[in-house]
């Protein structure tokens, strides 16, 4: 049960280890991710790949969209410096009476030169009201419209701001300067003040385009203008302002507001939005994803397998994204995040954070901190020692088991510390600890140079090795040594001293007797009284032995002189003078006792066994031929007694 447990909580401490290693990873990860998400370096590779999948789709402009192109030819034709008002009050007219949907003039009418030509705009413009026509006024009051013609018109932000690159990606608005956004207005006629993204999947080369003389000759019929919505702009040699289409290049400001219309009717800003936001979800999960292989993949191998497969899904999911969802994916920047991450993961593992700061303490040298970083995150107990005995590092399983406090421990020479390095150069290898209870520890220092300690426990180990031990060397029935344990202990005494002991052998007589008239019952607990006895006549570090039957052998651990040896056997022999009761009867029996003591360290242990088992035999022969088989007190007489109760 208490084993049970003891995995139980082990496992437990290896799980939330991992949970807490994975826990640091992943926040690690994250932190770099959060600068390389808002810094993007390789936001324009990104950019070049969307720009280039999106216009490889070509898709046509729609035809309700129509741009009027103010030419230098129009210009000459009417009104030499600038377009005459009064041809564009024309042109209003007549996209009027075409029953057009919707206007914008991305014209200055700031200046009127008469107030004919003013009066003609103005009723041009009472032709559409405000919902259906609109354009732009500069802030200055200079160049402001007069308030009559400003009633009659929507006022739009025709402004158009590039991105970094000089090339125009979506329409803006602005809510400071009460501009809405010409697009979204032409599209639907409501005034929105957010910006809008343009489809770049729009070709603008099959954009419905003429020119204001082009117009009045009716290239356009009519009633193919009707439920159009017009632009009517500079063409590119006209305008003052620089518009630039990713890849098409140069281009007039009359259709890069067409593609915003476009994009604008087709409701592509808020579709875009949330196919983004399932890109924002995949490149978090991808993120995640390479965290987690770069904390469970076992070999560098298998990391860039890993990772093959990782940037082979982005670009995959990216392609698919920008190629059917017409949106702009970012390849480059969840492959870049992907390495990075990784590269965190493994530089995690391989305990490079914790090197640096190692080394930046000041506390250990670069070898301890490049060891000590392979081993802190044992399961096991790990302590890094120094030469005078402190404790310079104890990774948390060492200070939980050994009950280390962090405040003093490099304060203090410690105990443990001596038990493990017991002098200068020694190390330990086994450490024996008996505080709240016996725990066997074996020692392993994997570095010559630094004294690294890793502690594994092998009490268990120890407590099945000692007790298969004990099976193999001690005869069940008595407790005492079989013959192969009393072969062992003699080998053990030989490998520190040659021949520093004392061999008997004994031979019970009367024993045979008991155990055919009374059964094998009461031969056993014959024998087991008859062990006790012999190892209570003898010391504490002498060893007693049964060798299989009714003969014993005990060994003492010294080289007796002759005189001291028949007084031991003397011992021996009288040691079963008190009767014995076995259950059914109380019995005595004899004991016969030979031995041997060693002629020099030269002779074999053979030869001493051999002559202990002679010198017996010829000790009991002497014992029966002499009557005294049986050794008694004298009340009680020297035959083999076997009373029946």
């Amino acid at each position: 049960m208490k084993a049970n447990e003891s995995i139980g909580h082990g496992l437990v401490s290896v799980g939330k280890r991992q949970l807490h290693q994975f826990a640091r990873q992943l926040l690690f990860s994250f932190l770099l991710c959060i600068p390389l998400w808002l810094l993007s370096p390789l936001e324009r590779l990104d950019v070049f790949w969307s720009d280039l999948l999106l216009a490889r789709q070509a898709v046509s402009m729609p035809d309700k969209i129509v741009v009027v192109s103010v030419t230098p030819e129009d210009v000459i034709a009417h009104g030499m410096e600038r377009l005459s008002r009064k041809y564009l009050a024309d042109t209003i007219t007549l996209l009027a009476e075409s029953k057009v949907d919707r206007v914008l003039l991305d014209l200055n009418l700031a200046r009127m030169s008469t107030a004919e030509e003013e009066a003609a705009v103005l009723a041009a413009l009472k032709r559409f009201g405000p919902k259906r026509i609109g354009f732009a006024y500069q802030t200055n009051s200079a160049l402001r419209p007069g308030e009559n013609l400003l009633s009659e018109a929507s006022v739009l932000n025709m402004t158009l701001n590039p991105d970094y690159d000089g090339r125009i990606r979506s329409v803006e608005a602005s809510v400071r300067q009460k501009g809405a956004n010409p697009c979204e207005w032409l599209a639907s006629g409501q005034m929105s003040y957010s910006s809008s993204a343009i489809d770049l999947r729009y070709d603008p080369r099959t954009l419905r385009r003429v020119s204001l003389a082009e117009l009045h000759e009716g290239k356009i019929p009519k009633e193919q203008l009707e439920k159009t919505r017009v632009i009517i702009a500079h063409s590119r040699e006209l305008s003052r302002t620089r518009a630039t289409l990713p890849l098409y290049g140069l281009t007039d400001r009359g259709t890069v507001l067409a593609m915003g219309t476009a994009s604008s009717i087709a409701d592509y800003s808020t579709i875009s939005q949330q196919r983004l936001k399932l890109l924002a979800i995949f490149s978090t999960v991808l993120t995640l994803v390479g965290v987690y292989v770069g904390y469970k993949t076992t070999n560098i191998g298998k990391v860039f397998v890993g990772l093959f497969r990782l940037i082979t899904l982005a670009m995959v999911v990216c392609w698919c994204g920008t190629y059917f969802g017409g949106i702009p994916t970012r390849p480059a920047s969840n492959v870049m995040t992907c390495v990075a991450v990784i590269g965190v993961s493994l530089a995690h593992r391989l305990k490079v954070f914790e090197l640096f700061k190692g080394l930046l303490s000041g506390v250990l040298s670069p070898e301890e901190v490049w060891l000590w970083r392979s081993y802190s995150d044992r399961n096991s107990p790990a302590i890094l020692f120094d030469a005078m005995g402190y404790i310079k590092k104890a990774n948390p399983a060492a200070m939980a088991e050994f009950q280390l406090d962090p405040k003093t421990l490099q304060q203090n020479v410690s105990e443990l510390a001596k038990k493990c390095m017991p002098s200068l150069g020694e190390r330990c290898e086994r450490l024996i600890l008996e505080n709240d209870g016996k725990k066997i520890w074996d020692l392993e220092w994997p570095s010559k140079h630094v004294p690294v300690a890793l502690f594994m426990d092998v009490t268990n180990q120890q407590e099945q090795l000692e007790g298969l031990q004990f099976q193999l060397t001690t005869d069940p029935l008595t407790g005492a040594l079989n013959r192969k344990g009393f072969e062992s202990t003699i080998q053990k005494i030989d490998a520190q001293q040659t021949r520093d002991y004392t061999v008997f052998f004994m031979d019970m007589n009367g024993f045979k007797a008991v155990n055919d008239r009374y059964g094998h019952g009461a031969g056993d607990t014959l024998l087991k009284v008859t062990a006790q006895r012999f190892k209570d006549a003898m010391s504490p570090n002498d060893f007693v032995a049964r060798f299989g039957g009714d003969e014993f052998a005990i060994l003492i651990p010294r080289r007796l002189s002759h005189e001291e040896a028949i007084a031991v056997r003397e011992i021996i022999e009288t040691t079963l003078i008190d009767k014995i009761d076995v259950g059914a009867a109380l019995v005595q029996v004899g004991v016969a006792a030979g031995f041997a003591i060693p002629l020099d360290e030269h002779e074999s242990r053979e030869s001493i066994l051999d002559r202990a088992d002679h010198d017996m035999y010829d000790r009991k022969m002497y014992l029966k031929s002499n009557g005294l088989a049986v050794r008694s007190r004298p009340e009680v007489g020297l035959e083999l007694a076997a009373m029946d109760r």
